[in-house]
């Protein structure tokens, strides 16, 4: 196997890898989505708790979330390469 065969079933496989990750990432992105509204739902309309919720619950999810991706998506690079 030449160098430039080896490099590119590792490209491959860290792909295939990174896409897992992804999907992951989807799942629990999709999960509060979902879960969300349903939590609105049981506020009363136009209270400031969803105010709260919206403006200073959410955005640190999704940099929580963000960052889990981006950790996992490096480590699972990193074995890849490893071996």
């Amino acid at each position: 196997m030449t160098r430039a065969e080896r490099d590119d079933a590792l490209t491959a496989s860290i792909m295939r890898r990174q896409l897992r990750e992804a999907l992951r990432t989807l799942a629990v992105v999709a999960g509060v989505f979902a879960a969300l509204p349903a939590l609105l739902a049981v506020l009363p309309r136009g209270s400031a708790a969803t105010w709260v919720i919206l403006g200073a619950g959410v955005p640190p999810i999704w940099v929580a979330v963000a960052w889990w991706h981006v950790r996992r998506a490096e480590r699972a690079e990193a074995r890849e390469r490893e071996g």
